[in-house]
C-alpha cells in the first residue's frame, strides 16, 4: 500500500505499509508527475518503516519508469528515505553516490519530521 502525506508543494511525500502492488507504483508516479508540472526541482519523501515487499509487476514499473526518465535525475533535489531497515539504510547510501545529481539519505522512524525537513531543502 502506498499513502500520499501532506507535504510542502515542492515534495512528494509518501507512506509504503505492507505489500506495494502496481497500481500502488502507478499512483505514487502520477503525484511525483504532478508535482513535476509545477515546479523545476522537487524533493521525495518516503516512510518505509512499514513495508515488507514489493510486487513483481511494481518493481518492473519502478526500473522502468527510472530508465525511461534518467535524463530527468537531475530534477529530484533529494530523497528521505525513513526506515529502520539497515538494507534500506545501505541502499539510500549506495545511491548517493551512485547518482549524484540526487542527494539520498536515510533516516529512523523517529528523524521523520527531520526528514521531511531535509527533503524539503532546496540546494
Amino acid at each position: 500500500m502506498i499513502e500520499v502525506l501532506s507535504a510542502p508543494a515542492h515534495v512528494a511525500a509518501f507512506r509504503l505499509a505492507g505489500t506495494v502492488s502496481e497500481d500502488d507504483y502507478e499512483e505514487l508516479v502520477r503525484e511525483v508527475e504532478t508535482k513535476l508540472q509545477t515546479r523545476e526541482r522537487i524533493g521525495i519523501y518516503v516512510d518505509a518503516t512499514d513495508f515488507e515487499r514489493i510486487t513483481l509487476p511494481a518493481l518492473r514499473k519502478r526500473l522502468q519508469y527510472g530508465a525511461k526518465n534518467w535524463k530527468r535525475r537531475g530534477r529530484f533535489q533529494r530523497a528521505a528515505l525513513v526506515t529502520n531497515k539497515r538494507w534500506m539504510s545501505s541502499l539510500a547510501r549506495v545511491a548517493d553516490r551512485i547518482v549524484p545529481q540526487i542527494r539520498a539519505r536515510s533516516f529512523d522512524a523517529e528523524d521523520s519530521d527531520a526528514a521531511m525537513r531535509w527533503a524539503a531543502v532546496g540546494d
